[in-house]
């Protein structure tokens, strides 16, 4: 195991809520320019939706820090992931169940 500096939980766990927060504004644009192109016959995905798709985005700097053999900034990612899921889970908790 190697002792690099970087490797620590704080810089996963600020990697882990960064991504995903970013990841939802690009979302977001995407979608108000898909429907800003198609007119008014569409109506873009629910922010539920993005919200979710956004915590997968996760996914890279997971992958990243695994090939660097990163654990502990890995694992603060995985933390992080978990805690903006039950975050996005509760928030949307009553449209999430079709209320």
């Amino acid at each position: 195991m190697m002792n690099d500096s970087k490797d620590t939980s704080v810089n996963g766990t600020l990697v882990g809520i960064a991504t995903p927060i970013a990841a939802f504004i690009l979302l977001n644009l995407l979608n108000q320019v898909f429907v800003s192109l198609n007119g008014s016959n569409i109506q873009g995905f629910r922010t539920q939706f993005l919200a979710i798709v956004s915590i997968l985005f996760n996914i890279i700097p997971i992958q990243i820090f695994t090939r660097q053999q990163r654990h502990l900034a890995l694992r603060g990612t995985m933390y992080a992931t978990m805690a903006v899921a039950f975050f996005v889970i509760g928030y949307y908790w009553d449209s999430l169940l079709g209320g």
